[in-house]
């Protein structure tokens, strides 16, 4: 079975829900779009959030038979904090029985680079890490967030001819 964005998305929400958070119990939530992200990241109070996003693809060649894509997929890893002093310490330090935020960017990306695919679909077998970045508000407001970009090589060998 190829790696359909659904089908790749929910394997990495999957993986994610095993994911030993050093006390924190993270909410995970599958985004359907950039700007569903901050709502996701917005919308819960309190607490860890970790939000899954198949973010495109991009075709690599021109095989009709069995194409191949770059899949990307990113995991935005949050807390929301709300008002209090010292927020930035949370970055490095925990604090009420949660790791600190950087902690929780580095076991999301060691979780998604330690995930194997051992069929014919996945060409590595494996994602590429791509990176991590701040997530801001759409008018440049900073989030206590991180978004981890990951990339994957797969065929698409299930497309079957539909004669027209």
């Amino acid at each position: 079975m190829s790696y359909t964005p659904d089908r790749l998305t929910r394997l990495v929400r999957d993986a994610l829900k095993g994911l030993n958070a050093e006390g924190a119990q993270p909410t995970i939530s599958v985004a359907k779009d950039p700007w569903n992200v901050i709502e996701i990241l917005t919308d819960a109070p309190r607490g860890v959030r970790l939000v899954v996003h198949w973010a495109g693809e991009e075709a690599l060649g021109d095989e009709p038979a069995a194409p191949l894509v770059t899949q990307r997929i990113e995991v935005i890893v949050g807390y929301a904090l709300g008002l209090r002093a010292g927020v930035d310490a949370a970055l490095v330090e925990n604090l009420e029985n949660r790791p600190a935020l950087l902690r929780l960017v580095a076991l999301v990306r060691e979780r998604v680079l330690a995930m194997t695919f051992t069929d014919a679909y996945a060409s590595e077998g494996i994602f590429r890490y791509r990176g991590c970045d701040p997530v801001e508000t759409p008018d440049g407001v900073p989030l206590a967030a991180y978004r981890l970009r990951f990339e994957m090589d797969t065929s698409m060998t299930d497309i079957t001819t539909v004669e027209v």
